[in-house]
């Protein structure tokens, strides 16, 4: 079973257990990354049976006319436990709501989260020296509320 809680802002033994690019990450961007998390749309916990969290996602809307970006941090506990993935994957779109396209911006030297974005079906859809740009269709809305 799969526990998921709105959240205002990423608990602190959620952070202690964060893979280790995504912990580097959230230290690294410190008042930004806490003024990203007040300012986000929506936070969800996602948890195992034992309530141990596997994942924390995020929504963002820069504009209002704008696709939201979202953000996904990912736990140790999540990568000990892989027969959550595919469950999580149909959870991860209908928690992100009735937006059509969602974008994510990922490191270009973190290819375990890009190969993670795929997974999710992510789309390339440009690159520079400092970033890979993703997007996906929500599949969880009806095609004929798109």
């Amino acid at each position: 079973m799969i526990c998921v809680e709105t959240i205002k802002t990423i608990p602190q033994n959620v952070v202690d257990d964060l893979v280790p690019f995504g912990k580097e990450e959230w230290n690294a961007a410190g008042v930004e990354g806490e003024a990203i998390i007040k300012l986000s749309e929506r936070i969800h916990l996602i948890s195992d049976n034992e309530m141990k969290p596997l994942m924390v996602v995020g929504l963002i809307r820069p504009t209002m006319c704008s696709a939201p970006e979202t953000y996904a941090f990912v736990t140790n506990n999540m990568l000990a436990q892989p027969q959550y993935l595919r469950r999580l994957k149909r959870i991860f779109f209908l928690l992100l709501g009735r937006s059509p396209i969602i974008t994510t911006k990922i490191e270009v030297e973190n290819k375990i989260s890009q190969r993670f974005a795929e997974f999710f079906g992510f789309s390339l859809v440009k690159l520079n020296s400092k970033f890979a740009y993703y997007e996906v269709i929500n599949d969880a809305i009806p095609s004929n509320d798109r």
